[in-house]
């Protein structure tokens, strides 16, 4: 059994192709010079993973080697703008010490007053009550809804987009948003408010 493709026929342009794509990552998302290497290891584990499954008869085989490489970048981009490791965020920690108001060096923690450390860590909680109030009303109407509808519920809620929820259900994007026109409907019936 091998444990990698035949990269001989194609090895040139596979090089020239993940070269060309970490070129545009870098810079942007997050991605720097230090990353190269893990970059082109990514691709390369990606495009042996994927390549297995190959079929002739469907594509040219540099044409799926060049989406293999394309969905791989975007799947890195998707992940480095994941609310948790986005790039742009700029966290602190509240133990870092920084130069106080009489000129000492104190604690962030305690620079902070007490009226910013309630805005910033309860009126949070404050604004997010009417979407409990919210989820808790959709988990009474949810059950009303026939199984087809509920399901659409489900994915849509998990994140999943309009076009795989269909490609999911095997039917068009214009009968899911036809379905989820009846969900509004429903909902309003049962006293929820857009």
């Amino acid at each position: 059994m091998k444990c990698r493709p035949n990269w001989d026929r194609d090895a040139q342009y596979i090089e020239e192709r993940i070269g060309w794509r970490i070129r545009g990552l870098l810079g942007k998302f997050g991605f720097t010079q230090s990353d190269i290497k893990d970059l082109e290891q990514e691709f390369r584990i990606d495009l042996i993973v994927r390549l297995k499954s190959f079929n002739p008869e469907r594509a040219h085989r540099r044409t799926f080697i060049s989406r293999i490489i394309s969905n791989k970048a975007a799947t890195l981009i998707e992940s480095q703008k994941a609310q948790k490791r986005n790039f742009t965020r700029s966290g602190f920690s509240l133990n870092e010490e920084v130069p106080g108001s009489d000129g000492d060096v104190c604690s962030r923690l305690e620079q902070m007053e007490a009226a910013d450390y309630k805005h910033r860590v309860f009126d949070r909680f404050i604004c997010q009550s009417p979407r409990y109030e919210l989820l808790i009303d959709l988990t009474a109407a949810l059950p009303n809804l026939p199984s087809e509808l509920r399901l659409i519920c489900d994915l849509l809620s998990q994140g999943e987009k309009i076009v795989d929820v269909a490609a999911r259900l095997r039917c068009s994007r214009a009968t899911i948003y036809s379905r989820i026109e009846d969900i509004r409907q429903r909902f309003i019936r049962e006293g929820l408010s857009p």
